[in-house]
């Protein structure tokens, strides 16, 4: 007769143990899971040593197999996506945890995800574990495995998080695919430029000296435009660096990471798409965090927390302070300037009809679609405006070259 020890944790968060006879390891499970523990391990008692000490030995070890060293959101999405395929499955979380090291693909995930299942494995809750690596599990990851926790709904909660997560990563790869052509042809154009005035524009101006013609205004300011950067390419490329990296350590303090918060969202268009960015993600997040069960005033407290943007953020803490005064979250997000004010509009529906979470999926679905529409529009209208910007200058070039050299034709006849 099998004899199976289990470990789980009660609605309380207090860790159990115990052994049942007459099941199956799958039906020891369910039957745990019924009665709304979270399972963390079930072993049959006379391998359980071996279990759980092979078990995890048999996982690849990182000299085994390559990684790449950064965490990127598409690892996340898999982490929480097979996560919650095995719990679904009925397979104990200590187990989930060291089938999913095997595949693994980042070094900095690897390491955490291993010492997430130890911790869990000396009686840690996954919560408490995972919140001991915030750089890779934000508090939206905490919140809502807390929640899971909490109500024995573990799986449904990681399934949850792995299809926010995944609108997310699509939403963003989106973003970036759009944005990527006008970004490789300015940088072509800028490269092509600054090739013109380095090799090109010098060739003319030892023609012109050579025939010692007076050279118009045009051309006089484009020859000492390239002398200037072929005299002094390595210092303004220096100054550009510094320049460069002057900006960057003024975004990381709080004032300049305002400032430039501020400034995007004022942006003609620019702006515009942020604040429907800024409230797709908002509406997703929000309703995700409330279907899991989390509540209002601790969704709220979360999404200040983890908004990077600043703006957005002293917006969401208006929204909190109403939240906890018992004032609704309608009237804040209508006056905060930020957000769109159909977005206030449906939200006080929710409230009023007690179905927030679904109106904020219809939201967030709504600004998706736009953001979508926003960026194609942009990459459209962009690339006449580049090409209208470079023909500009490439024939300012152009003429400004070949004045001189009609005013040498004429000077000969």
């Amino acid at each position: 007769m099998a004899v199976f020890s289990y470990t789980v944790r009660n609605r309380r968060g207090e860790i159990e143990r115990g052994t049942l006879t007459d099941m199956t390891q799958e039906q020891v499970i369910s039957h745990l899971q019924e009665k709304g523990y979270a399972v963390i391990s079930v072993t049959e008692a006379r391998t359980q040593k071996g279990e759980a000490g092979a078990g995890i030995a048999r996982a690849l070890k990182p000299a085994q197999r390559r990684f790449h060293r950064a965490v990127k959101l598409d690892d996340l999405i898999v982490f929480a996506r097979q996560l919650a395929v095995l719990l679904d499955a009925g397979v104990t979380l200590l187990k989930s945890l060291t089938l999913l090291s095997q595949q693994i693909e980042s070094l900095a995930l690897f390491n955490a995800a291993e010492q997430v299942r130890k911790d869990v494995e000396e009686g840690s809750s996954f919560k408490n574990a995972l919140a001991k690596h915030p750089k890779i599990f934000s508090a939206y990851w905490v919140s809502l495995v807390e929640t899971g926790e909490a109500t024995g709904q573990l799986s449904t909660v990681i399934e949850e998080l792995a299809n926010h997560l995944e609108k997310a990563g699509a939403l963003r790869r989106k973003v970036v695919s759009a944005l990527m052509y006008p970004i490789l042809l300015v940088c072509a154009s800028g490269g092509a430029i600054i090739f013109f005035m380095v090799f090109i524009i010098p060739v003319f101006s030892g023609i012109f000296a050579t025939a010692e013609v007076d050279l118009p205004l045009m051309t006089r300011i484009v020859v000492g435009l390239s002398t200037l950067i072929r005299k002094y390419f390595i210092l303004l490329i220096f100054a550009g660096g510094l320049a460069a990296y002057g900006g960057y350590l003024y975004v990381r303090t709080e004032a300049g990471r305002w400032n430039v918060d501020f400034f995007s969202m004022q942006i003609p268009v620019v702006g515009d798409l942020l604040r429907r960015l800024a409230t797709a993600r908002f509406a997703s997040s929000l309703a995700t965090l409330i279907k899991s069960g989390t509540p209002i005033v601790s969704s709220m407290d979360i999404l200040v927390n983890t908004t990077e943007n600043r703006v957005v953020k002293k917006a969401l803490q208006g929204v909190r302070e109403s939240v906890k005064e018992g004032k609704g979250m309608a009237g804040p997000l209508a006056a905060s300037g930020v957000f769109p004010l159909l977005v206030g509009q449906m939200v006080q529906v929710g409230e009023e009809t007690g179905e927030l979470s679904n109106m904020l999926e219809r939201l967030s679905r709504f600004y998706e679609e736009r953001v979508s529409a926003t960026v194609e529009r942009m990459t459209a209208l962009f690339e006449p405006v580049m090409l209208i910007f470079m023909g500009a200058i490439v024939g300012f070039l152009v003429i400004s070259m070949f004045m001189p050299i009609f005013k040498l034709g004429q000077t000969v006849r």
